[in-house]
């Protein structure tokens, strides 16, 4: 009998040579070769055409349904005996080839009605939320890049850094290319990133640039231009206007963008603002206020080239201390370039901010803060005004409370402004609320971790907490980021302050040496005599500062005291009489919040100069608003800003009054609970004469004298650990 053979074991290879004779998978591998190539060309020219990220998807999808559609039509296509195809005639094979296209067309509708309205989706990133129309515009420098390219990179973020500032959108900064940009633009709840690189094939030089979705992490565009230094108005105009449309605002023409039709005056002016940022320092300034005088001379009514202008000055004179004709051109060319300014557009918030600026440099803080109030109310958000304005209150101490919502309205526009961050966080420690305060620090660190200033700030609070062995770390670390004699002279002055004489006067000197002419560095000088009980020498120091910078407010104080220890008080009343004559104008001035520590220290004056009856009646006063004041800003709570003034002045006044259980509990309070210890210095012990023998107030001055010993114990076992370094040099002979 026949063997007869199981069909489920023929199945398989019946169903492969099926598929062979109707010539499936060729087919099918043919149609994925296809499909991949066409989708990468259709992508590089819909990412040209600057298409949106969803029309590729759609695409990527036809293609997955089609895969089985032709999979299908395959199948039910006969091949003939001659090797030709047909369709199946039959009923059945019909049904199936209209059946599989109506499904392929069901399969394409509902799969894109299902993704592409989830593409921009946000993913699931805390506190993600994005601030509308805002573009964080990140360096196009790649770290292999040649100094051509690197040039190209530069001017073109410079030209699309200022043209979108003066646009529409919100406009954020980022100095240094984020190691993840999403993370980056997630954090800082910015909507898209434009990025962008050079590069150079065939002798040809491009540059490459993407805006990227934050919220999809995929491309809204990419954009491929071939650069021309002659077009560089054109081009960065172009990319700018990808970038307006892609927020849905409105585009620009070049002049818009630019400022200007002179193509060689917008070229001069994109050059000073490429060195203006990339060389911050005199140098650099002074380089790009060469290249802005050249713009207004092409241009002269180009009122981007006279702000710049105006602004590189005002940095130039802030980073130097330009003597005689230098001096003088400077403050003319900054006059002249805000005379102009106001001439082209006076209603520009831009403008009206400069103008306040220049008021600031004056000390005339209330005309500035109405030429701020003048610019908000054109434009809200003016960012530089916002800035402009909060710096001047908390500068001039003025509405702390104003000037802290001022700086948070500036971090809501530019998250990633550290040094934004830094002032939020130095107005927060003016307002008491110092773990705040550190809190924003840190933020300012993490953003720009090579930000000397902010380890300053730190340090100075420390050494306010009584912590100077933290203060000297964080005063190091600002050292090692920025080796510059006004850092130097900070050490000195923490390494004084802590009574340690030989570390202070090394120091010292090594800031002398990097820096002689810095005006910092003198003013610290003469504090380190202070500090170390050496008057004649502060004073000589004091002396030489002065001639760097004789506006200084600070001087004014150390006038008083020198007027003093040389046995002149009558001349320090004298002259404290004359800077403010409402004082002597009424037989009681007017006590309150913004009067009563000028008072104070009137009366402290009128006692040097014999006169204790008007300063015993003024002292009365101020203690009893003193108790008020103190009263109604949350007594016993250090943390508020008010009440700690208060409670600094109450022992001050009971000690000039001579009151000494009254002095010595503020003291106990101060000195003991609260650590107070940084600002009982020579100065002001020397004003608590009648308690020198006092035995209750020698035990107060020990205990800051041992924690000073603590401190600079802790800060020589980190020198020897090499947690910080050691002294830069000996003491010498000059000092």
């Amino acid at each position: 009998m026949k063997e007869i053979k199981n069909s489920s074991d023929s199945r398989p290879s019946g169903i492969l040579s099926e598929l062979r004779r109707r010539r499936v998978l060729p087919v099918a591998g043919t149609y994925i070769a296809v499909a991949w190539l066409a989708t990468e060309i259709a992508g590089f020219i819909l990412e040209q055409a600057g298409a949106p990220a969803w029309s590729l998807r759609l695409l990527a999808i036809v293609f997955m349904v089609g895969f089985p559609v032709s999979v299908v039509l395959a199948w039910v296509i006969q091949v003939g005996p001659d090797g030709k195809r047909a369709l199946d005639s039959s009923a059945g094979q019909q049904k199936t080839v209209v059946g599989a296209i109506l499904l392929g067309i069901v399969a394409t509708v509902g799969l894109a009605w299902l993704i592409l309205p989830r593409i921009n989706d946000a993913p699931a990133v805390p506190g993600y939320d994005p601030l509308p129309n805002s573009v964080a515009v990140l360096p196009f420098l790649d770290p292999d890049a040649t100094p051509r390219e690197i040039d190209i990179a530069e001017t073109l973020y410079a030209a699309l850094t200022e043209g979108l500032n003066a646009s529409q959108a919100s406009q954020v900064i980022q100095k240094k290319t984020p190691p993840d940009p999403l993370v980056f633009g997630r954090r800082y709840n910015i909507l898209t990133l434009l990025t962008g690189h050079t590069l150079v094939s065939g002798g040809t030089t491009y540059v490459e640039m993407t805006l990227l979705d934050v919220a999809s992490g995929e491309p809204r565009w990419v954009k491929r231009l071939e650069w021309d230094p002659t077009q560089a108005r054109k081009l960065s105009t172009e990319i700018a206007n990808d970038v307006l449309r892609s927020l849905g605002l409105a585009t620009v023409s070049e002049k818009q963008f630019a400022g200007t039709d002179n193509q060689q005056a917008y070229d001069a002016f994109l050059d000073g603002s490429r060195i203006a940022w990339k060389k911050f320092d005199v140098e650099g300034f002074d380089t790009a206020i060469a290249r802005f005088r050249k713009a207004i001379e092409l241009d002269p009514d180009f009122l981007a080239a006279h702000v710049s202008l105006a602004n590189a000055i005002h940095f130039s004179l802030t980073f130097s201390t330009p003597k005689g004709t230098r001096l003088e051109q400077l403050q003319t060319w900054q006059k002249e370039a805000l005379e102009n300014a106001e001439r082209i557009d006076s209603n520009s918030p831009a403008v009206i901010s400069l103008a306040g600026r220049w008021e600031i440099t004056k000390g005339n803080y209330d005309i500035a803060i109405q030429a701020f109030k003048r610019a908000l109310d054109i434009d809200p958000d003016h960012l530089q005004t916002l800035v402009r304005y909060a710096f001047a209150l908390t500068q001039s101490g003025q509405d702390l409370e104003y000037a802290e919502e001022l700086w948070r309205r500036v971090i809501l526009q530019d998250p990633n402004r550290h040094a934004a961050h830094e002032e939020l966080a130095n107005t927060l420690w003016a307002l008491g609320r110092k773990e705040e305060a550190r809190q924003e620090m840190q933020v300012c660190i993490e953003l720009e971790p090579e930000f000397a200033e902010a380890y300053i700030y730190l340090a100075f609070w420390e050494i306010e907490d009584g912590h100077g062995g933290q203060a000297m770390f964080n005063m190091r670390k600002a050292y090692t980021l920025f080796q510059h004699g006004n850092t130097a002279a900070f050490v000195a002055n923490i390494y004084a302050q802590l009574d340690a004489r030989e570390e202070a006067l090394a120091w010292l000197e090594h800031a002398i040496e990097l820096n002689p002419r810095s005006q910092e560095v003198w003013i610290n000088a003469y504090s380190v005599f202070w500090f170390l009980g050496e008057k004649e020498k502060a004073f000589a120091y004091a002396d030489r500062a002065i001639e760097l910078l004789p506006r200084n407010r600070n001087w004014f104080s150390v006038l008083l005291l020198r007027d003093i220890e040389s046995g002149s008080p009558d001349r320090a009343l004298q002259r404290f009489e004359e800077r403010y004559p409402v004082l002597t104008s009424k037989k009681d001035p007017i006590i309150n919040e913004n009067t009563y520590a000028r008072i104070i220290r009137y009366a402290w004056l009128l006692i040097k100069a014999g006169k204790t009856d008007q300063a015993q009646r003024l002292l009365q006063r101020s203690l009893v608003f003193t108790e008020e004041l103190c009263d109604k800003n949350a007594p016993g709570s250090i943390d508020n800003a008010t009440y700690g003034v208060c409670h600094w002045n109450r022992w001050r006044l009971h000690a000039l009054l001579q009151q000494r259980d009254e002095t010595l509990d503020g003291l106990q309070k101060l000195i003991v609970e609260e650590k107070v210890r940084w600002r009982f210095d020579r100065a002001y012990f020397s004003s608590l004469d009648f308690l020198q023998d006092d035995p209750d107030f020698q035990r107060l001055f020990q205990i800051i004298m041992n924690a000073n010993r603590a401190d600079m114990e802790r800060v020589r076992e980190m020198e020897r650990s090499g947690i910080i370094s050691p002294a830069p040099g000996e003491v010498t002979t000059a000092l």
